[in-house]
């Protein structure tokens, strides 16, 4: 690909809403698209198909939440010990297995907690 095609392409991403990509791309130049995208809320999706595998990326931005509208809850986990630093804080959990998935940004219910209830979710 050509270098001053690729920059006209980074200079023309601006003027859309959402960006996708389905081939296979360099991904120094991935990582930048989605850049440009999450700068200028513009949601982002990449995938493609190699063969028997595939993948999709979605980069919706930061006020992008998904909401599980079923009542069904997807995992427990015993929490053994909550330390508050200043705005910050640390929760330690009891995993059996340990296999937990929690990236930045995700969102956690809490219910029966004894001794600070304020952190109980309510309706």
């Amino acid at each position: 690909m050509n270098k001053n095609r690729i920059e006209d392409i980074f200079e023309i991403i601006v003027n859309y809403n959402i960006v996708i990509i389905t081939e296979l791309v360099p991904k120094k130049i991935s990582i930048k698209i989605d850049k440009i995208c999450r700068e200028n809320e513009i949601y982002f999706i990449y995938g493609t198909i190699c063969g028997l595998t595939w993948f999709l990326f979605n980069d919706f931005g930061e006020k992008y939440i998904i909401i599980e509208e079923s009542d069904i809850e997807l995992s427990k986990f015993k929490i053994m010990n909550i330390v508050k630093n200043g705005k910050n804080g640390k929760i330690e959990v009891f995993l059996p297995d340990n296999n937990i998935n929690l990236l930045d940004g995700c969102f956690l219910k809490f219910s029966d907690i004894q001794g600070m209830k304020e952190l109980n979710y309510e309706n």
